[in-house]
């Protein structure tokens, strides 16, 4: 990278952090939703063997009994998201009944739910030993695998709960986020379409979709998702960025600083917006509004190369040349660092 003062600056432009083909943390949210197994089954039980004087009880059948209490008591822990307790007292459940194939199902929730996803991914997988069309326990395990970034493990798990309940519209969700993952566009589309199919008012199904639509340079359709989304929820942060990353695409400038504009009344705090705003000045020669948004990028992240670039970029085209050859002198340096 060298500046020529009264010349150009010469350097190739680091790409800008858009939709990329590999998950990014703001520009693309793939949802992962828990499917928690609903305990009337246990609570059947429970209730059958309470009209059972305990005295005519055997000890199998009080273990179960047990069993369901422990149960019971460790799903509602889940639902107040206290997962250690949960996890003892559903492990306490399997303890007395080995066989019972909810508790390992709602275990492994716990263990989602703490991110320990290899716990998870066993206890998904005796509770599918046991009960081999559980939907639910194929489901979870997909998501759990999505977590580990095993996307064909996902793919499969999902699949198959697919098979077993067509309309389970996460399950296409999670699978075309899968899709996603793997780069395979034109196999992920479809999966967030069915989801929107079966729930209209699915909203990560039009992210996802946009940004499928986004990375495959059809602009114009990721454009329609986002404006969707935005009628569904108009408080949708990443929904007005994704669409400002698409007009920014198009050149269409204006609207792509309003959306980020958007996006920063709603949360001040997603730096790439000042980032990617301040960039969309720069094409509009707005400098000093640009340098004032790369600016507050570095305010936040002290060692972002592509922030430095765009200063120096700023400051060249307003003439102050040494700020900006320090400026591109850091973009190198950080940017060999990444």
């Amino acid at each position: 990278m060298t500046l020529q003062p009264g010349g150009r600056l010469i350097c190739r432009a680091p790409e800008l952090p858009g939709r990329a083909k590999k998950i990014k943390k703001y520009s693309i949210l793939l949802t992962i939703v828990l499917l928690s197994s609903v305990p009337e089954t246990a609570l059947a039980a429970k209730k059958q063997y309470r009209t059972v004087s305990p005295g005519k009880l055997g000890g199998a059948e009080i273990s179960r009994s047990l069993s369901v209490d422990y149960y019971n008591r460790g799903t509602a822990y889940i639902r107040t998201d206290q997962n250690d307790r949960a996890i003892t007292n559903l492990t306490r459940a399997i303890e007395l009944n080995p066989r019972f194939v909810q508790a390992y199902l709602n275990r492994g929730h716990a263990y989602n739910r703490k991110g320990q996803f290899d716990r998870a991914i066993a206890d998904y997988g005796r509770s599918i030993e046991l009960d081999p069309k559980l939907t639910l326990a194929y489901y979870n395990r997909g998501t759990a695998y999505f977590k580990k970034e095993k996307n064909q493990e996902a793919v499969a798990d999902l699949s198959r709960a697919i098979e077993l309940n067509p309309n389970l519209a996460h399950a296409y969700l999670n699978r075309g986020s899968a899709y996603y993952a793997m780069e395979k566009y034109e196999l992920s589309i479809p999966d967030f379409s069915r989801a929107i199919e079966l729930n209209p008012d699915l909203v990560y199904a039009y992210l996802n979709r946009g940004g499928a639509h986004y990375v495959t340079g059809e602009y114009d359709q990721a454009i329609s998702d986002y404006n969707r989304l935005i009628e569904i929820d108009s408080g949708f942060a990443l929904a007005y960025f994704d669409r400002g990353l698409a007009y920014y695409r198009m050149g269409e400038l204006d609207r792509a600083i309003f959306d980020f504009n958007r996006v920063l009344e709603i949360n001040p705090e997603l730096t790439e917006s000042f980032l990617h705003r301040g960039d969309a000045y720069s094409k509009k020669r707005e400098f000093a509004l640009a340098l004032a948004d790369f600016s507050m990028v570095l305010e936040r992240d002290p060692e972002n190369a592509m922030a430095y670039y765009g200063r120096a970029k700023a400051n060249y085209h307003m003439g102050r040349y040494g700020k900006a050859f320090a400026d591109i002198f850091r973009a190198g340096f950080f940017w060999l660092q990444r």
